[in-house]
């Protein structure tokens, strides 16, 4: 299946509950890619439609991305943080954003 038609799936999956089977078909489409960012992922994560295995799977894909120096994965993993009240590690995340150009990231900082 093409990639816009993958994307489109998963995005169904997600406007029906079935949040499991659409976060695989979100992290199958990123993992892999040059600089990915698990946006949607991440926004499953904001709007708390993942249980803890998927949140841990998710997480250890934003760790590469960490390592990678991927600012946009390292501003989406501090706004999880964020949002899951882990201010030490948001500010962590937020910080090596901001400095990376991310400038949603200090105003983010400013609000925590």
């Amino acid at each position: 299946m093409e990639h816009s038609g993958m994307l489109q799936e998963a995005e169904n999956l997600v406007n029906i509950g079935h949040f499991e089977e659409a976060f695989d078909k979100f992290m199958a489409l990123e993992s892999g890619t040059y600089d990915a960012t698990y946006l949607r992922a991440c926004q499953m994560a904001l709007a708390n439609q993942l249980k803890k295995p998927q949140l841990t799977e998710l997480f250890e894909a934003l760790e590469k991305e960490v390592c990678r120096k991927n600012a946009n994965a390292i501003f989406n993993y501090g706004c999880i943080k964020a949002h899951l009240k882990e201010v030490g590690a948001a500010r962590e995340l937020l910080t090596q954003a901001s400095k990376m150009g991310i400038s949603s990231a200090g105003d983010l900082l400013r609000r925590i």
